[in-house]
């Protein structure tokens, strides 16, 4: 009888033992989560004059203070610096982001919801928006080259001031969703 209650009381304490172990563990994740957000889907990278540059890199952003000649004088300038066959490779891009999202908003509205549905178009989404950032990147490369540095300096400004709004905005709406 003092072997089994041995045995009984043994498997209690594994027992215990791995229940706190996990409740450790458990909080450890927790905190961590708390302490260290995950970073956005944007991946936004700040730096020290306040201006986030998201990815995929939006080129019409950095021209966006710029008058429309000026602008278009530019742009036509940048995409002249890309190869031709990677221009048409950049509107494919662009097309296939619109159809991407139009399959996203198909397999959410679904009559027949199906959530394999929906994971995949968000992943064809995401791979859309991978490979229109990476030609945007090229893009705005060249674009940067053709401003000069006056028209650079007021992108920048520019870009910080939008950033400021968003910023506010998104303080104004988690601070309506606390109250």
């Amino acid at each position: 009888m003092s072997a089994q209650k041995t045995n009984q009381f043994s498997i209690g304490m594994i027992v215990l033992l791995a229940s706190v172990a996990l409740n450790g563990a458990l909080a450890g994740v927790i905190i961590a989560k708390k302490t260290n957000p995950v970073p956005s889907s944007k991946q936004q990278m700040q730096t020290p004059r306040g201006v986030n540059f998201s990815a995929p890199a939006d080129p019409r952003r950095v021209l966006r203070h710029l008058s429309p000649e000026r602008r278009r004088d530019v742009l036509k300038k940048a995409m002249k610096a890309v190869p031709s066959k990677d221009r048409q490779q950049f509107r494919k891009l662009r097309a296939a982001l619109g159809q991407a999202e139009k399959a996203v908003f198909e397999a959410a509205r679904a009559e027949n919801y199906n959530p394999e549905t929906l994971s995949t178009a968000l992943g064809d989404l995401s791979a859309a928006r991978g490979k229109l950032g990476q030609a945007s990147d090229v893009l705005l490369a060249n674009i940067w080259e053709e401003l000069t540095q006056e028209e650079r300096t007021a992108a920048l400004e520019a870009m910080r001031r939008q950033n400021q709004r968003q910023q506010k905005g998104q303080q104004r709406r988690r601070q309506k969703r606390q109250d």
